[in-house]
């Protein structure tokens, strides 16, 4: 029994030791403004780029609204990188006036279609900066001036990112949760003390000259995360840019959210397994973002650990706790710690508490089935990029 309390109190102290990591910058961060980025007469000529793989259905409404931003036309185009479709995107794209870029080679993800685009486009002397969405997407008119601001200010920078459509189910709720809590409490709070923002997937932009002096060439099936990385090892900061805002659609299945996280949290599994000694070995060397980079790698490691320490420490209570108080217990303290974080996070990016209740009430269920997803990709070596299809068309 001593050997498990001492295991248990081991553990403890590395959770609490990780979540105050994070804790501190979040409480810091929480009563300061989002960061306002000066006004400038300077204009950057931006590639809008676009992965789309069988969008047919969704890909017009992109193109629209970003023909419809209140940016100078003459300063962006935009790119539809069409790979492998066996429908009409192409077509659809080209009615709605996008550029077409046709990628034929072998792809397993999105970072390697990102990447046949920045090889296709970088003799293109006019382009200064590209800016990367999913093809389910639309924009707020004023993303690009804002984005430009940012752009103009830091080398790379983050989106805001909310749901078209979170009210559709809780699950679908449960991911306009996820991405407020990462702007809330890592996004947001680095920004405002100068360190680095993390890119989440869409809605972010990166100067031209940064991807032609660097290497970022994806290995993982997450790029996003995996750029996050790369700018961390080459002291690229990213910014956070809260007023250029990206509408993006959301799983409403739980079967859908399943798979769609498998590939999320396999790509963390291989980032793990490729960069996470790159970034302490760095991090040793007195980088600040390497440290905050490898921290946020070893979530899933700390969720792990969190498991562990909830099946020791029943067995330390079990003399004075039945196992279903016991349970009754660990349910509590996880739902009401899981969904007071939500809930701060939906009130401080504004997007209104009483219309996304589902999705602060369900957070702990939505990260509790993430738990075997993690334990699965943990035991996996590869996995097959598959699209996720978005058979509606939301605008």
């Amino acid at each position: 029994m001593n050997v498990i309390i001492a295991i248990l109190g081991v553990i403890s102290a590395v959770l609490l030791l990780y979540g105050l990591y994070f804790g501190v910058f979040a409480v810091i961060g929480l009563p300061l403004k989002a960061v306002e980025f000066p006004e400038t007469e300077e204009r950057k000529h931006f590639a809008v780029l676009i992965p789309a793989r069988n969008e047919e259905a969704v890909i017009g409404n992109l193109v629209d609204s970003l023909k419809a931003m209140d940016y100078p036309k003459d300063r962006y185009e935009i790119y539809v990188i069409v790979n492998h479709c066996t429908d009409k995107t192409e077509e659809a794209a080209r009615a709605h006036g996008a550029r077409i870029l046709d990628c034929r080679e072998d792809t397993k993800s999105k970072g390697e279609v990102l990447d046949y685009a920045f090889r296709t486009l970088k003799d293109h002397q006019e382009i200064d900066a590209y800016v990367v969405f999913d093809a389910d997407n639309v924009v707020d008119p004023a993303f690009l001036t804002e984005m430009n601001k940012a752009i103009v200010t830091a080398p790379a920078a983050q989106s805001f990112r909310i749901g078209k459509n979170a009210e559709a189910s809780w699950v679908a709720d449960c991911y306009e949760v996820y991405y407020a809590s990462q702007d809330t409490f890592y996004n947001h709070p680095k920004t405002r003390i100068g360190r680095s923002a993390s890119i989440n997937g869409t809605g972010w932009a990166i100067r031209k000259e940064v991807i032609e002096q660097g290497s970022f060439v994806a290995k993982t099936i997450t790029e996003d995360f995996e750029f996050t990385i790369q700018c961390a090892l080459q002291d690229i900061p990213i910014a956070y840019c809260s007023k250029a805002i990206t509408k993006d659609e959301y799983c409403e299945d739980l079967k859908t959210s399943m798979r769609q996280r498998f590939r999320w949290t396999f790509g963390f599994v291989q980032n793990l397994r490729i960069y996470e000694g790159k970034l302490f070995k760095k991090a040793f060397k007195g980088s600040a973002v390497c440290l905050d980079t490898a921290m946020v790698n070893l979530l899933l490691p700390s969720i792990t650990l969190t498991i562990v320490g909830v099946l020791l420490g029943y067995v330390v209570a079990c003399g004075f706790m039945s196992l279903p108080v016991y349970i009754l217990v660990q349910i509590a303290a996880l739902w009401f710690g899981l969904s007071f974080s939500a809930f701060i996070a939906i009130a401080k990016t504004h997007r209104g508490v009483r219309r996304h209740w589902k999705g602060i009430l369900a957070n702990p269920l939505f990260i509790i089935t993430w738990v075997p997803i993690m334990i699965s990709c943990f035991f996996r070596r590869s996995l097959h990029w598959k699209p996720i299809e978005h058979g509606k068309s939301k605008k």
